[in-house]
């Protein structure tokens, strides 16, 4: 199994922490996938325990079902380690982080990264009720533009940027949002059509416009593709 090389937040390390706090309290040493699920709710400040607070999953109820999965042992060591789903999971939240073109693992990883190990979480999920497939479609709308060009697919009816701007004498804003309505994937790349939505609305009334427009996703740039002219790299902020 490859060594994790990126290096862990602030967060992360708490989450760590405190996975390890809920294996001592069963008198073991071997951190598991779910601990550090746990440890994931107990960061309350991050995306992974906002969405997982979402679908019900908190402290109470994750500390519930260790409990009834995990038995109290006789701890021989007070040096913890992880198990191979645990390191496996570490190692699945890096290629997520790195799809993501990010630098560092959060916890937002960290739950994708469990969330991938698919059958060998799946009884845990299951004493949760948790859907894998909905909570991992959740993280990345919450990661908006970015986890459109690493997993562009699971966005398809997803609004994934939202801006208001106002005029100077605040008397008319404008209200943008950009939903991806199809993905299609080629050898290359994967195109999408990305609707656009713009609401204004003045001291005097309103109007809408909608507006569709295509992206190629390329090599992990998001690429413009303009009915004339030529293709060039963009941002849906440059367009909103």
């Amino acid at each position: 199994m490859n060594e994790v090389t990126l290096s862990l937040t602030y967060q992360s390390h708490g989450v760590l922490h405190s996975a390890e706090n809920e294996v001592e309290a069963f008198g073991g040493h071997l951190v598991g996938a779910r601990h550090i699920l746990y440890g994931l709710t107990v960061a309350s400040d991050s995306v992974a325990a906002s969405v997982l607070k979402e679908f019900g999953i908190d402290t109470k109820l994750v500390r519930q079902a260790l409990t009834r999965l995990d038995k109290s042992v006789v701890r021989t060591t007070r040096v913890f380690r992880f198990d191979s789903d645990a390191a496996e999971l570490l190692c699945e939240a890096e290629k997520e982080c790195l799809k993501l073109g990010d630098q560092f693992i959060g916890p937002e990883h960290l739950l994708l990264g469990f969330l991938n190990l698919g059958e060998k979480v799946e009884k845990f999920c299951q004493e949760l009720v948790l859907d894998r497939v909905k909570v991992r479609a959740r993280v990345y709308e919450f990661l908006g533009p970015k986890a459109m060009i690493a997993h562009p697919e699971t966005l398809v009816g997803k609004t994934i940027v939202s801006t208001i701007r106002r005029s100077e004498d605040g008397e008319e804003a404008i209200t943008a949002t950009a939903t991806v309505v199809s993905c299609i994937h080629n050898r290359e790349e994967t195109i999408l059509l990305i609707e656009m939505q713009h609401a204004v609305k003045w001291c005097r009334g309103h109007g809408d416009a909608l507006e569709r427009y295509m992206f190629a996703v390329r090599e992990g740039n998001l690429t413009f593709l303009p009915e004339k002219g030529e293709a060039y790299p963009a941002t849906l902020e440059t367009i909103l």
